[in-house]
């Protein structure tokens, strides 16, 4: 089963690598991804704090469609 995970997100995905294989399960597929942001077309950030106030969360998009939604209604 693969994995696939933003690139500021090594801690997790090592995390269950090693409890797989302490359970001695093989490691899984993992595919790193891209950081997506709001407000530039490429992020390229090695500070992980900076790339954290950078990315676009779901929480941004949650609220990026419920305006939408909000101006669509209004119309």
């Amino acid at each position: 089963m693969p994995v696939v995970r933003s690139q500021c997100a090594h801690t997790p995905g090592d995390q269950v690598d090693k409890c797989r294989e302490e359970k001695g399960l093989p490691p899984l597929k993992t595919f790193v991804i891209d950081v997506i942001s709001h407000s530039s077309s490429r992020v390229e950030v090695e500070d992980a704090e900076a790339l954290k106030q950078a990315k676009m969360s779901s929480t941004y998009i949650r609220q990026w469609i419920v305006s939408r939604q909000k101006r669509e209604a209004g119309r």
